[in-house]
């Protein structure tokens, strides 16, 4: 099932809502549903984004975003304030009205990844919205900085080490945490590996995330098997960018 964004949620409440749209029941048959409107001009990874009103607090956080990542391209992992990072994604309450044109999402996939905009060349911010009780796999994050904040439901964290030998032993949750709306989480590979899960039945769940190198959308990430192999995963292609679909039928995920 293919959910608009103006569907997920009641602009006027913070509580999630069965989306009140007609569900296809295959993949294939909501990917069909809406070909005709994919935006095949749109600049996918641009550093600007006009459809947002000046006005809101989530174009507040993107300036301030950029102000912080975006004089100097190129940035390292070691050369960026994580912890002014964490601050402002802290300081920003979701508001449904900000992002909800940007929460695109196939009920058919674990999570829909959407691209909001590249700052500079120093990161990547998102949304991804999180099917009832669907899970991400274990994964790392590049040699990056990850910042992750709920806007809507929750999401559950379990921590991995990073396995010494690959495929040489089950992988353990060394920690699980539970964040809720507004609460902010951070990983980096110094930390571990995680797997995010929706663990509500019959709610999405949504999260904005900010990676900082972009490291994963351009060299890739890798993922976990439960024995410790790992793989590697391409992660260049959003299923949406500033609210348009872009990779329907193929795009990226761990």
């Amino acid at each position: 099932m293919l959910l608009k964004p103006n569907s997920l949620f009641e602009p006027t409440s913070s509580r999630c809502t069965t989306p009140p749209i007609s569900c296809p029941t295959t993949a294939a048959a909501a990917v069909s549903q809406l070909l005709p409107g994919l935006d095949h001009g749109l600049e996918i990874n641009g550093t600007t984004i006009d459809c947002i009103p000046e006005s809101s607090e989530f174009y507040k956080l993107i300036q301030d975003l950029k102000r912080l990542l975006g004089k100097d391209k190129g940035l390292s992992s070691e050369e960026i304030d994580i912890d002014k990072v964490k601050q402002l994604m802290e300081d920003y309450k979701s508001e449904e009205l900000d992002w909800g044109k940007f929460a695109l999402h196939d009920s058919s996939r674990n999570y829909s990844r959407n691209g909001i905009i590249n700052i500079n060349g120093n990161a990547n911010l998102l949304i991804l919205v999180w099917s009832p009780e669907k899970s991400s796999a274990i994964h790392d994050h590049a040699n990056a900085h990850c910042c992750m904040k709920i806007l809507a439901g929750e999401l559950v964290e379990s921590l991995y080490d990073i396995p010494r030998v690959e495929g040489s032993s089950k992988m353990e949750v060394k920690k699980m945490t539970t964040l809720v709306r507004d609460e902010v989480g951070y990983i980096s590979d110094n930390i571990g590996l995680h797997r995010i899960t929706n663990p509500l039945k019959d709610r999405v769940s949504v999260s904005l995330h900010l990676y900082t190198p972009p490291y994963a959308a351009m060299y890739g990430c890798s993922m976990y098997e439960s024995n410790g192999t790992k793989h590697h995963v391409d992660m260049s292609k959003y299923y949406s960018w500033q609210g348009k679909l872009v990779n329907p039928g193929d795009s990226s995920t761990c």
